[in-house]
């Protein structure tokens, strides 16, 4: 079996390991993506093959001005190449499968089109309602622009569907209510490769002292509170700003709150970067991605890792997955796209994101204990390899 993989929004390093898991349930896998703007070493894999598509861009493009040509460059030039490479090998690939359905999703359908191939769209985070949401709260031309068109291509790409991946149920149902789309579903979180994130592989040593040298607090004696990933609104970011600011008279001076990601909008890091330094010590910002490398022994050094998102912002947070894999304790949002992913699980305490109270005791419980968290229990539910094979029955029933 062989399948053409599109992903045109952006390469980060976490999804190498997507691809070592997809790459063992399919004969081969031909990759149409952006030019990444780092390292990636999926090419090497057997029966893997790669054409990146030029210019190179990271996770956001910018300045905002250029992206329109940015886009369409990668999509054109992403179709031209998979049409021409089956005309080289004289053979059509058994599906078509965009990794994001937007820009990827664009180009597959193309392609699929016009080589009367199977389509099929993982639909990995609802950007429909967020857009919708920037329309509400922004109210700006270029806010409304910007959903039309998200609006039009979902409705022009989606339905187009032969099999349609997500990784939570309430993501399949909005597809499935929004779109009319009748066709085959395959719910399933992303997973984690519970080999590369496994405590027993950390190394000894405190990460974070690397990153914060020159905080004059002692890491190694504190109870730290990881937020990682993305600084935005509907991460919740600023709701764990908020709850820091409520909750910092009251809290331990040994509990930490350390933040390890990158702002993405310029207006919402102004809005925070003076409450952030108000904060002093108690909130640590490295406003940069760290390797992924890097990320198992944060979240193992960590006490416990925190996401506060929006209602159905997420699928089921990588993050969590992964903070689980490493046996350290999570708190976050009782929220659509979490809640039933991680419910009742060992060391998961869901909390409502309005309330700073249950959010502080929260934090006090993990303080005092680090709950056990066997990571079997987790394997069943979040293993990359067994989650990913799911897709090549996905490719199977679209034959």
């Amino acid at each position: 079996m062989e399948i053409y993989l599109f992903k045109l929004n952006g390469w980060s390093s976490n999804f190498d390991e997507r691809i070592v898991a997809l790459s063992k349930s399919v004969d081969s896998l031909v990759i149409f993506r952006s030019r990444p703007d780092g390292e990636s070493n999926v090419s090497s894999l057997e029966g893997v093959s790669v054409v990146d598509i030029p210019p190179t861009r990271g996770t956001f493009v910018t300045p905002g001005w250029v992206k329109p040509f940015v886009f369409f460059l990668h999509v054109f030039f992403a179709v031209v190449a998979a049409l021409a490479m089956m005309l080289k090998k004289r053979r059509r690939p058994d599906a078509v499968h965009a990794l994001d359905y937007i820009l990827g999703g664009f180009s597959a359908m193309l392609t699929a089109t016009a080589s009367r191939v199977p389509l099929v769209v993982s639909v990995r985070g609802l950007k429909e309602p967020a857009y919708r949401n920037m329309v509400s709260e922004s109210g700006t031309r270029r806010a409304r622009v910007n959903y039309r068109i998200l609006v039009t291509l979902s409705r022009l790409i989606i339905p187009r569907a032969a099999h349609i991946v997500t990784k939570a149920e309430y993501q399949r149902e909005f597809v499935r209510e929004t779109y009319g789309v009748t066709c085959g579903f395959t719910t399933a979180p992303t997973g984690v490769d519970f080999e590369t994130f496994d405590p027993a592989r950390v190394p000894p040593g405190n990460p974070y002292e690397a990153l914060f040298s020159d905080v004059p607090v002692d890491l190694d004696d504190s109870t730290i509170v990881l937020y990682l990933g993305k600084f935005l609104p509907r991460k919740g970011f600023d709701r764990l700003v908020e709850f820091v600011e409520e909750l910092d008279d009251d809290l331990p001076e040994d509990v930490v709150f350390i933040a390890v990601g990158g702002f993405r909008d310029e207006s919402f890091e102004r809005r925070l970067s003076g409450r952030l330094d108000a904060l002093g010590t108690r909130f640590l910002v490295h406003s940069e991605r760290v390797d992924f490398e890097d990320v198992p022994a944060l979240l193992a050094t960590a006490d416990a890792t925190t996401l506060l998102s929006e209602p159905a912002n997420e699928g089921v947070p990588r993050v969590l997955q992964e903070s689980c894999a490493m046996q350290t304790p999570i708190v976050a949002a009782d929220v659509t796209g979490i809640a039933r992913a991680f419910d009742g699980l060992p060391g998961c305490t869901l909390v409502d994101r309005d309330d700073s109270t249950a959010f502080e005791a929260a934090i006090y419980d993990v303080r005092e204990s680090r709950p056990e968290m066997p990571r079997n229990v987790f394997r069943e539910r979040f293993d990359i390899t067994s989650n990913y094979a799911k897709y090549a029955d996905a490719y199977a029933a679209v034959q």
